[in-house]
């Protein structure tokens, strides 16, 4: 008995390992049709360049759009297209972030008669670099350890900025040692009320 029941369990193992193994085959050919086979022919015959970013990532697609991957693959797919050959084209972010892709989503913007959506998304991440770069620039300039104008704050408001700038700087990245600062120059504001310098302006007005 104990050797039948033994022979029993061996048998029961092998076929549960079988049918893992015939799964994965089945999980691995609905893959391969999914893919399309060969992707490497295209209609139009243009070359498709590729921003570096995408590159080997078709395994993240979600990670561009909040998680709707699948969503847009399945839709994709409906279409005829492959995001895994064409990864550029897997999220909205991705294709506001490509540059060939971008020319054709203009394109169908302005069929949906939506361009103005487009046009403000682009201005905002204008304006959003924009702070980025000057942020960098007035960091390295007057915040940073060393820096030749080097301003007087303490060292937890300078981490805070340093924080600021490196993770998404805003409009008031400065604006607490903006104010420090202005505490610091009323000072010299009383001093400039009696100096020969407040002196000459109101001169230079009266005689102008």
């Amino acid at each position: 008995n104990d050797d039948d029941n033994k022979n029993n369990g061996e048998s029961k193992t092998n076929n549960k390992n079988k049918s893992n193994g015939d799964d994965s085959d089945d999980s691995d050919a609905s893959v391969s049709s999914r893919r399309g086979g060969d992707s490497t022919d295209s209609e139009s015959g243009d070359e498709t360049e590729f921003d570096s970013e995408f590159e080997d990532d078709s395994d993240s697609l979600s990670e561009y759009d909040d998680g709707v991957g699948e969503q847009n693959q399945e839709l994709a797919l409906q279409a005829g297209v492959d995001l895994r050959v064409f990864p550029e084209l897997g999220s909205l972010e991705r294709v506001l972030g490509h540059h060939s892709a971008l020319k054709y989503f203009r394109e169908c913007v302005i069929a949906d008669l939506s361009l103005e959506n487009l046009l403000f998304w682009q201005e905002v991440e204008k304006y959003r670099m924009y702070i980025e770069e000057t942020s960098r620039k007035i960091y390295n300039k007057f915040i940073k350890p060393g820096a030749v104008n080097q301003i007087s704050v303490d060292n937890a408001q300078m981490r805070v900025i340093r924080a600021s700038v490196d993770n998404g700087p805003w409009v008031g990245t400065f604006e607490n040692a903006q104010w420090e600062i202005m505490k610091k120059m009323n000072a010299t504001y009383r001093n400039f009320l009696q100096s020969t310098f407040c002196q000459q302006y109101v001169y230079d007005k009266i005689h102008s």
